[in-house]
């Protein structure tokens, strides 16, 4: 008699959950805007005398960054690095190594040197 194992079709989505339905990359960002939200709670409320009410005002929009790099996986990447791949194609000159035209060919054989620099940063 056969032993069936069901296996799932993409191991990649497989998290391992911590605590709840967090895991550790949540825990961590949780945790960092806990701990920085208790203090700027503590020095706008014990120091400065304002409401809870402001504060909280104040707070949301400072958390809601470091939460969203625990949280936001735009196209199944962490967000750090698909914000790292949005500017590095950003800053990228717009180069093209295509040569079916004259004035490209010109202007790729001007810029040699560029398009090699650019080739060796790639990854």
């Amino acid at each position: 008699m056969a032993l069936r194992v069901r296996v799932p079709k993409e191991i990649k989505t497989y998290k391992e959950r911590i605590i709840g339905t967090m895991d550790l990359r949540q825990l961590i960002c949780a945790t960092i805007a806990f701990i920085y939200s208790a203090g700027i709670i503590y020095f706008l409320v014990w120091k400065l005398h304002w409401s809870m009410d402001s504060a909280g005002n104040v707070l949301i929009p400072l958390d809601m960054p470091v939460l969203a790099f625990g949280w936001i996986r735009p196209k199944g990447m962490p967000l750090e690095k698909y914000i790292g791949i949005i500017l590095h194609y950003q800053q990228m000159n717009g180069l093209r190594i295509y040569e079916n035209r004259k004035e490209v060919s010109l202007h790729v054989h001007k810029n040699r040197g560029k398009i090699k620099e650019y080739k060796e940063d790639r990854p």
